[in-house]
């Protein structure tokens, strides 16, 4: 059996030790590497070949979710799981449109994180029964309470980052684009959401668990 490679992006130690003696308990040729920040998640990719990545929405310098499209970019064989206490309902959809192939709560019981892992190793998705329903039933109804779903990828990217207070110059160069398109997307996603600054945008990720 070949060895699995896989990578833990997740900044609380707790957290990256359970999931190591559960991969551990059931797959015998594993070898895994811990980052907590999205600086070293970058260079591990870059410097590996991983066969999974396991990594939560926040790290301890920022989000992971504007990162999926170089991960891609850089390690096409690469396959992302994300773990996370942040709710199913706003990112699962989201995440996985984006490129991860699979989205799981730190509230799942052991055996269902090895069947996620399992499943994408097999170059097949992993999501739970309730989120492959809504995201059916949203494509049927073309309809969601959820106010962040009529935000762009790029959109919601800018978001996450003027929450972590941000500058516009400062999200423009994570993103690779000019200050001035970053001050189109804050415009287009502050009138999708019906806001007209940022703390009414925290407020209101706040009510839907974004942040």
């Amino acid at each position: 059996m070949s060895t699995i490679r896989i990578l833990i992006a997740e900044d609380h130690m707790i957290v990256r030790s359970g999931l190591k003696m559960v991969l551990a308990s059931q797959f015998s040729a594993l070898d895994i590497m811990e980052v907590d920040n999205t600086v070293e998640l970058l260079d591990a990719i870059r410097a590996n070949d991983f066969d999974l990545v396991i990594m939560d929405i926040f790290l301890r310098d920022g989000n992971s979710v504007s990162l999926i499209d170089l991960i891609k970019t850089l390690k096409p064989g690469c396959r992302i799981l994300y773990f996370t206490m942040l709710p199913e309902d706003t990112y699962g959809k989201r995440l996985m449109s984006m490129g991860a192939a699979g989205f799981l709560s730190k509230k799942s019981p052991d055996h269902q994180v090895v069947a996620a892992v399992n499943e994408i190793l097999n170059n097949r998705i992993f999501m739970s029964k309730a989120l492959a329903e809504r995201i059916a039933t949203s494509a049927i109804t073309d309809q969601s309470l959820n106010p962040f779903e009529q935000l762009s990828n790029r959109e919601f990217e800018t978001m996450l980052m003027l929450l972590e207070g941000k500058s516009p110059k400062d999200i423009a160069q994570e993103l690779s684009i000019q200050v001035s398109t970053v001050g189109t997307y804050k415009i287009r996603l502050f009138e999708k959401l019906k806001v007209s600054s940022l703390i009414e945008l925290n407020k209101l990720a706040s009510a839907f668990s974004i942040i």
